[in-house]
């Protein structure tokens, strides 16, 4: 049964999860490595492969990691999210921050 969410998912995450798929694709194709050979290393099947590098939106978040920590790129992994990258974030606070700030009595 598929996910009602899928319905939703904007055309933005759509096509950055079939780059994904297809950088994926390009790295396993870099090392020589055939999809079946791949995708007993991941310990998924063939099937499950081919759908993470077409960048299946259904695909669980943790399978794309487990694929790309078998090319050794699972550090690429830390910058989703990041707080120093989200300029959005990071606009917010600043403009939250105080204009001055009083002398504390002590």
């Amino acid at each position: 049964m598929k996910s009602k969410a899928l319905e939703f998912l904007s055309p933005v995450v759509r096509k950055k999860l079939k780059s994904i798929g297809k950088n994926i694709s390009m790295a396993r194709r870099r090392r020589k490595q055939s999809q079946k050979e791949f995708a007993e290393r991941c310990r998924i099947s063939i099937t499950t492969l081919k759908n993470i590098e077409s960048g299946d939106p259904a695909v669980g978040f943790g399978l794309y990691g487990m694929a790309l920590h078998a090319l050794g790129l699972s550090n690429d992994l830390d910058l989703i999210g990041a707080p120093e990258r989200d300029s959005l974030g990071n606009l917010i606070t600043e403009s939250e921050l105080p204009k001055r700030i009083k002398k504390s009595k002590s």
